[in-house]
């Protein structure tokens, strides 16, 4: 883009008149409509004091702005949006497809495991954290949404995250420890009293989904 067109551009990105610029510069308005229309164009000095006053550097006027490290930063939150739907495809076929004839076959032979007890459950948990990341990375592309203070914001995520992490360490210990009474019991126990369906549990993953989004996209410079 020419001179010309990038004064007009960020007169118009600043929300200003040509009357508003050409007193900011102590210039007539006609002044301002020759350096948008290319009948004259500024020196030196004026465009130091163009840059100035729309708060950029000379190069932005001469040459024009390069493109913006937010629209550079959007491959990430379109990664971010392939790698989620890849990784609910493969957890929906996996309880979909995989584990129904899974638990048929364990519930045939009346066995207890881990894949037909506790992955059901912490599945519905990762699957919620993902589309939580999700709908913030589909957001991301058209609006900068990001926190502006992270200090704790990944202490919280933890935080939120306590009950599938309990489940899914519940879940490796079982795995390596499959004959462990201690873990059946606790596992059934809290099934009876449907402590790992409570409405709150599936709610704490989703929104711990969104801060971790919210938290990459904090690193997203301006």
């Amino acid at each position: 883009m020419s001179v010309s067109g990038n004064i007009k551009r960020l007169r118009t990105q600043n929300n200003m008149t040509q009357e508003e610029l050409a007193e900011k510069m102590f210039v007539s308005r006609q002044t301002v409509s020759s350096w948008e229309t290319d009948r004259n164009r500024p020196d030196v000095d004026t465009l130091i004091s163009l840059a100035s006053v729309f708060e950029t550097d000379v190069n932005d006027l001469i040459y024009g702005s390069p493109k913006s490290a937010y629209q550079k930063y959007q491959k990430r939150y379109i990664a971010a949006i392939a790698i989620s739907v890849i990784s609910l495809i493969i957890i929906g076929v996996i309880r979909g497809i995989i584990l129904p004839n899974w638990i048929e076959a364990r519930g045939r032979k009346m066995i207890v495991s881990p894949a037909n007890v506790v992955f059901p459950l912490l599945s519905e948990a990762i699957i919620l954290f993902i589309i939580g990341i999700l709908n913030l990375s589909v957001f991301s592309l058209w609006f900068d949404c990001k926190l502006r203070k992270t200090k704790f914001t990944f202490i919280i995520v933890i935080i939120m995250a306590v009950p599938s992490l309990l489940l899914f360490l519940t879940y490796i210990v079982w795995l390596l420890f499959p004959d462990s009474l201690l873990i059946r019991y606790f596992v059934l126990i809290a099934l009876n009293y449907k402590l790992l369906r409570i409405p709150l549990f599936w709610v704490l993953p989703f929104i711990s989904g969104c801060l971790f989004c919210l938290r990459q996209n904090s690193k997203c410079p301006n």
